[in-house]
């Protein structure tokens, strides 16, 4: 029920308006002062108020502002006995909603009040629309400051992913890559501690952490073995301080943290690591740590992919510059990829910054080395064309590349002959993307060849003259042709010289394979020079004699004793004596020397004959070694006995070397050092 407050000092008034307004179903009170009214209004808020202006001590006009600055909003009705304009006036300016005067009927009354009602519900209507709006108002400003902070956190959210996405893209070492990262995130979830542990043989390392307070991150555990929770794969898990194993315990507690976060580093369902952030007064976000998992996850396969590549890289290239072979590796526009130390050498090339330079940027080059490589590199028309044509099959694992092989010579001065090995390289679809040329230097290969064709042809000949000569002699013997005793006896001493040709040529040949294989036996021994030089030459007076050769022997002074093995270093004297015999003319000399040098003793022969050519004598210690063929050749031999010679002096710890000049003899020189310690007496290989 409305409710109507009436204020007139007349209590008949009161009576009759209170009588009249109940029956209209009003809920009516009635006072007749300004304190009444004071007092009434707390507990009685009223919908209408029916006020007389003439009023003991406080006048209804004052009662009106007084209602008014104490915000009650009921219609005032004001009511007089004495109406005039100015009061009237008085009365509507100071808010009143109505002025009645009286004597007035029941219906103006009835309307007047209806209306105050009415504008009283009005007003209520408006103030509770206006305290909707408010509580609109403020539930949208609400609202909107809660999608600003949680834009503004997932702004912030999106600017640590971006930035923990830029650390971890700015490097591939992982160990700066982790710390950096993992600051980031710690200090973007406001966590206290965080780390990173990467999986390593079974158990959970430590590869990175960060704390806020210093000395915290250093108690976390190096390793996490099987206390921690299985790793979460489809998001962080949140697991209490109780649960952990003590030593990460300990280090939340430190951290001032009641549990942590875990998050497994999981990239293509393999688990690389653990990310592990302490719980700090405001929980983070799950996608947060998910993505950053996820992000820090590839970051570690990245790396581990990229470590791998680089170590294959470091493995390829020591491979290509260890080789023995010289490799060229040229891109499809003919750059130089790769060149290694042994194509260089090859090549007697000097410079190194050949990587990147086209290889025709060599043709015509004043420097031979860089000739000779455009020459082995450059792709001619026909090896482009065979390896246009060539075949790849990637399906079968049998299938090889298919590979051109050419013989390539040097001129001088590089002298080499090489056989370059020519393949095309292919990407994973195929495509070709350069090509490879292993070169391989054949230059020994073929002079073996060669010398092994000419061993073949001289040890022939070397074998077939005396056995010619023996069976000559003893199919002369056995017809009769020499009964003589002269004619016999100079027909056994040719047998006999023959066969003792063939001994030694046969022995040579057995040395030969034994040094090559190690097998030959140097004993250390004791060995005095002077005696070594004379036994020599006794035994080679006959042979001397025979060629109208005189021998001498020039020791100045007594000669120290050496270290080696006495037999084989007469084998050596022996055939320098005997070279020295066989390449001179009948009446010259040949002289043997021993000689005291500091630390050595030096044994010479010198002889007269016609002397080496100055581009042979590099090669007279050559195996198989000729300076005139076998066919024109009157002295005989195979080429050993020089290579034998230095054979058994090199590994006794000696040196052997030789001077000649055309038309004017040559000399041999070997020198051994002298004895330091008597009691240094063994057996050693000759290898």
């Amino acid at each position: 029920m409305k409710r109507i407050l009436v204020v007139d000092d007349e209590e008949s008034i009161r009576l009759t308006l209170s009588t009249i307004l109940t029956r209209e179903g009003y809920t009516v009170q009635a006072v007749g002062s300004f304190d009444e009214v004071t007092q009434i209004l707390p507990s009685f808020p009223p919908d209408t108020i029916i006020l007389d202006v003439l009023l003991p001590k406080v006048s209804g006009l004052d009662i009106l502002k007084y209602l008014k600055e104490h915000g009650v909003d009921a219609p005032v009705i004001i009511i007089t006995g004495a109406p005039d304009i100015q009061s009237a006036r008085e009365s509507l300016r100071h808010g009143a909603y109505d002025y009645i005067a009286k004597p007035f009927t029941l219906d103006v009354l009835r309307q007047s009040v209806g209306r105050a009602i009415k504008e009283k519900e009005l007003l209520d209507a408006r103030r509770e629309l206006e305290e909707q709006k408010r509580r609109y108002q403020e539930d949208l400003e609400r609202q909107v400051r809660e999608r600003t902070a949680e834009l503004q956190r997932r702004n912030a959210e999106l600017a640590a992913l971006n930035r923990l996405g830029a650390i971890l893209a700015e490097s591939l070492s992982l160990e700066h890559t982790l710390q950096a990262a993992i600051a980031e995130l710690v200090a973007a979830v406001g966590s206290p501690l965080g780390a990173v542990y990467l999986l390593r043989e079974g158990s959970f390392a430590l590869a990175a952490a960060v704390a806020q307070s210093k000395g915290v991150a250093g108690l976390l555990p190096t390793t996490l073995a099987g206390a921690v929770p299985d790793v979460p794969a489809d998001g962080p898990v949140r697991v209490a301080a109780t649960t952990l194993p003590d030593d990460l315990r300990k280090a939340l507690v430190a951290a001032s943290a009641d549990g942590v976060w875990l998050a497994g580093l999981v990239i293509k369902a393999e688990t690389e690591g653990l990310l592990v952030v302490a719980a700090g007064t405001e929980e983070p976000d799950a996608s947060l740590l998910s993505a950053s998992a996820r992000q820090i996850a590839v970051a570690v396969q990245n790396a581990k992919l990229f470590e791998e590549s680089v170590t294959r890289r470091q493995h390829t290239e020591a491979i290509i510059q260890n080789m023995a072979d010289g490799v060229l590796v040229l891109d499809k526009q003919d750059r130089i990829s790769a060149c290694n130390p042994a194509l260089r050498n090859i090549l007697g090339i000097l410079r190194e910054d050949l990587v990147g330079h086209s290889i025709h940027e060599f043709r015509d080059s004043p420097d031979l080395g860089l000739a000779a490589l455009w020459e082995i590199g450059a792709p001619s028309a026909d090896l482009i064309e065979q390896l246009q044509a060539m075949s790849y099959d990637s399906t079968s694992a049998s299938e090889m590349p298919f590979v051109v092989r050419r013989e390539v010579s040097l001129s001088a001065p590089l002298n080499r002959i090489v056989m370059v090995y020519t393949t095309q390289l292919r990407d994973l679809a195929h495509n070709p993307m350069g090509q490879v040329r292993l070169v391989r230097d054949i230059t020994r290969e073929r002079e073996l060849d060669r010398m092994k064709s000419d061993f073949i042809s001289i040890v022939s000949h070397e074998l077939r003259t005396p056995l010619f000569y023996i069976k000559g002699f003893i199919e002369l013997l056995l017809q009769g042709k020499a009964e003589d005793p002269k004619v016999r006896t100079e027909f056994l001493n040719i047998i006999r010289d023959q066969t003792d040709h063939l001994s030694k040529l046969v022995e040579d040949i057995l040395d030969t394979s034994k040094m090559e294989q190690g097998s030959l036996v140097l004993k250390r021994e004791r060995v005095p020079v002077e005696d070594l030089i004379r036994q020599a030459v006794a035994d080679a007076e006959g042979m001397a004699a025979n060629a109208g050769v005189e021998l001498r022997v020039e020791v100045a002074e007594p000669l120290p004793e050496v270290i080696g093995d006495f037999v084989r270093l007469k084998q050596v004297m022996t055939n320098l004596i005997g070279n020295a015999i066989k390449f001179s003319k009948s009446g010259s000399i040949a002289t043997v020397r021993g000689l005291r040098k500091p630390g050595e003793v030096w044994v010479q022969v010198q002889d007269q004959g016609a002397g080496i050519p100055a581009h042979s004598l590099p090669h007279v210690f050559d195996k198989f070694f000729q300076a005139e063929s076998s066919q024109t050749r009157s002295t005989g031999g195979v080429g050993l006995g020089l290579y034998i010679a230095r054979q058994i002096v090199e590994n006794l710890g000696g040196r052997i070397w030789a001077e000649s000049e055309p038309g004017r003899g040559s000399t041999f020189t070997f020198a051994l050092p002298v004895q330091e310690n008597p009691e240094d007496t063994h057996e050693t290989d000759a290898t």
